[in-house]
């Protein structure tokens, strides 16, 4: 943000226009979505496997998808859903392959 001040950017002339429900949703986006899901990956990885726990972040579309379809009204195309099968059945594969 403050590169984009530097920058005068006009998306940042608009303050006084943003609601609370966008002040809260950034805030939520910002706290959540980065702050403390980096907080438990960096937890998560001094207790356990990085490759089983870095296979996670894949996920991260997935959920955003599936967020956008439950808030938003977005839907999913064909290719979208063998992608997302597909990705699942990787991670399980990393996580829950044989110790031979």
């Amino acid at each position: 943000m403050a590169i984009s001040i530097l920058n005068h950017d006009p998306a940042l002339l608009n303050f006084d226009k943003l609601t609370t429900s966008d002040v809260l949703a950034l805030l939520y986006t910002s706290i959540f979505g980065s702050a403390i899901s980096y907080g438990v990956f960096f937890y998560n990885a001094t207790r356990g496997s990085l490759t089983k726990l870095s296979s996670l972040t894949f996920l991260t579309p997935m959920f955003a998808s599936v967020f956008g379809f439950i808030y938003l009204g977005e839907t999913f195309t064909p290719l979208q859903l063998v992608g997302a099968v597909v990705t699942v059945a990787a991670i399980y594969m990393v996580n829950y392959k044989d110790e031979a």
